[in-house]
């Protein structure tokens, strides 16, 4: 948060027209400022350090298949406090396990989302209220169940 009490936020998306949307709802939310924008890994990655970003809402998918997931590692490299909020169109299960072990903060949104549920996102992100929806959260508590059973199961073998 900036010292007026405002969430700094950078875009990641390789979309321009969504990019531009998004962009223009953050510009339009009371209490969120616009601190950067990429296309791409190395963009973003540019973007949400210089801009200092509290939140970067991270396409997975730009220049490279992996680049937000990259971009995001860099980030928490340099600035571990900063919120990653993954916006995306990938809900298969290896997508999600990479960007939730991308960096310690990270909420995952869908694309298919309206921007006002967008901007609520990135305020509950920052604020701490995760809010991760329930089939996200069903994937990721069934991979760590089956992680502690592989575990028990060399510990006994």
């Amino acid at each position: 948060m900036d010292e007026q009490g405002v969430i700094r936020v950078a875009v990641a998306e390789d979309e321009p027209h969504l990019r531009r949307d998004v962009c223009r709802a953050i510009q339009g939310r009371a209490g969120m400022r616009l601190v950067g924008e990429g296309s791409t890994e190395a963009e973003i990655v540019q973007a949400a350090l210089e801009g200092r970003a509290d939140v970067v809402l991270m396409d997975v998918e730009m220049d490279r298949c992996d680049s937000g997931i990259r971009a995001a590692v860099r980030i928490a490299q340099q600035r571990p406090e900063a919120i990653i909020l993954f916006l995306t169109v990938h809900d298969e299960d290896e997508v999600i396990y990479e960007a939730f072990s991308a960096a310690p903060n990270v909420d995952y949104i869908v694309k298919s989302e309206a921007p006002a549920a967008v901007l609520q996102k990135i305020e509950d992100a920052y604020l701490g209220r995760s809010s991760i929806s329930p089939r996200i959260l069903r994937k990721l508590t069934g991979e760590f169940g089956r992680m502690r059973r592989r575990q028990s199961d060399v510990m006994y073998f």
